[in-house]
């Protein structure tokens, strides 16, 4: 009889034991579950914000590919402009106060920015490249561009923007999309949790 009790006392506290740890590890689990479907949005996060960066890339290899700017001349069929052309001569437009061209600066720094996920320098980097192009992409519809470096004969005038300049300015929409992020942060709910059961 008294060794019946004993065991079965022994089987009572064997259950409890295990009973006990299962709660435990139901715990941790529970306390841990939000932090890895934080993580896990994180991860997607960073993933399109990337892809982001690397289409804004690929878009502005094709503008430079593809027309950009269509020129129209005073006696003179219109000439169209591939966007390597004007990335090559455009920063002398800043001879006819155009400084259009100098948003590829912003632009490249944006993106620089983005990578290294300093987004506040990224947004502010790439805002100012959409404003440069704001600016200056009407006011070169009013401006009169030399035929050449004399000035000699008719100026060129814009006629209609390329596919190429449309291109370059969603490139710089997504440098600035791909600027939107937020640090990872440590799971500070499962490390206090995880104390707590320590304790």
């Amino acid at each position: 009889m008294l060794n019946s009790e004993l065991n079965r006392q022994d089987q009572i506290r064997s259950i409890t034991a295990a009973m006990i740890a299962l709660e435990k590890k139901v715990r941790i689990r529970l306390a841990g579950a939000p932090g890895i479907e934080q993580n896990s949005m994180q991860e997607k996060q960073e993933k399109i914000r990337l892809t982001l960066l690397w289409l804004s890339m690929v878009l502005y290899v094709a503008a430079c590919l593809t027309t950009a700017l269509i020129f129209k001349r005073e006696g003179s069929p219109n000439e169209a402009m591939p966007g390597w052309n004007v990335l090559a001569v455009g920063w002398v437009g800043m001879l006819i106060n155009q400084w259009g061209w100098f948003a590829n600066l912003f632009l490249l720094l944006g993106l620089i920015f983005g990578f290294l996920r300093l987004f506040r320098a990224g947004k502010i980097s790439t805002s100012i490249a959409l404003l440069v192009s704001a600016v200056s992409i009407p006011m070169l519809f009013s401006q009169d561009v030399p035929a050449n470096e004399g000035g000699v004969g008719p100026p060129f005038k814009l006629a209609e923007l390329g596919i190429g300049c449309w291109l370059w300015l969603g490139s710089q929409l997504l440098v600035l999309a791909g600027n939107f992020g937020k640090a990872k942060k440590c799971d500070s709910a499962a490390t206090k949790e995880s104390e707590t059961n320590r304790d």
